[in-house]
């Protein structure tokens, strides 16, 4: 699960506690029913999504459009710079889902995942961001990135902040979904099913997913480091990122991942490294 939800809570809520992120996916996934996809265009941007089995659901129609449609825009251009996440969607015919429902206060969106089903996940919104603006949304960001919480971004590319770190998440996803096809990833993969399945609970069974996703996220994380040593002749740790990617290696993954694009000129050595092993990737 991506948490960008759990740093505004960190950030704005005196109640959060280390458990918040797992309340709020048990509540997600318990309340969430499947609805209809959007009627709205949203500007033409919600149709060419519906083309590539990316679904902007209904849910979404009540949150301002001011955010809603960059947000659409910049989901488009990730998947045409990254080409492999849109042919992971189709060639497993899964779909990626932008939905809302109601989260905690001060959450703006979240990476929810979807079982052992790699490429199948959501993108949520918090069903009260209708209430936000543009400018408020912007002024959130901001001060997140000010405090050093999180990376930075150019300015016009603060309303796509959220969206960006959560499309992070899902792009690790369709790296597994590759790497669990080798030798090894089989066997791995075959090892996360077995534990799934003998599992008692919900939470149980988020902790395995969540751990099989972490030792893929540090195994991503080392391989970016080896190229920033290689290319750029120093080490960088994860706080030369941001203080949020110092979480885990799936926030740091997302974090580095949101810098890359949304800043035209990353200053920082792991984000062009990480940007060498999209590409080696691919």
């Amino acid at each position: 699960m991506g948490g960008r939800g759990a740093a505004f809570l960190n950030n704005y809520n005196a109640d959060s506690d280390s458990g918040i992120e797992q309340q709020i996916l048990a509540d997600i996934m318990a309340t969430m029913d499947e609805d209809e996809d959007t009627k709205l265009e949203h500007q033409g941007h919600t149709k060419k999504l519906l083309n590539k089995n990316i679904h902007i659901k209904q849910s979404t129609d009540k949150i301002s459009e001011e955010i809603i449609i960059p947000n659409a825009e910049k989901i488009q251009d990730l998947t045409q710079k990254y080409k492999f996440t849109e042919k992971a969607l189709h060639d497993t015919s899964e779909e990626l889902r932008i939905r809302a429902a109601v989260m905690q206060s001060n959450t703006e969106a979240m990476f929810v995942s979807n079982g052992t089903a790699f490429t199948n996940l959501q993108l949520v919104y918090n069903q009260d961001a209708q209430y936000y603006n543009k400018e408020r949304l912007e002024k959130n960001v901001q001060k997140q990135i000010d405090s050093g919480h999180w990376v930075n971004s150019d300015k016009e590319q603060l309303v796509n902040h959220t969206i960006t770190h959560e499309y992070g998440h899902y792009v690790q996803r369709v790296l597994m979904l590759k790497d669990s096809k080798t030798k090894d990833g089989k066997e791995r993969y075959q090892e996360l099913v077995n534990d799934l399945v003998i599992s008692k609970n919900k939470s149980q069974r988020q902790q395995i997913v969540n751990k099989f996703s972490e030792d893929y996220a540090t195994k991503y994380f080392k391989s970016i480091q080896r190229i920033a040593r290689k290319n750029f002749g120093r080490d960088y740790e994860k706080q030369n990122i941001s203080e949020y990617a110092t979480t885990n290696n799936r926030e740091t993954f997302a974090e580095l991942f949101c810098s890359l694009n949304t800043n035209s000129n990353p200053g920082n050595d792991l984000v062009k490294a990480m940007e060498i092993y999209l590409k080696r990737r691919l």
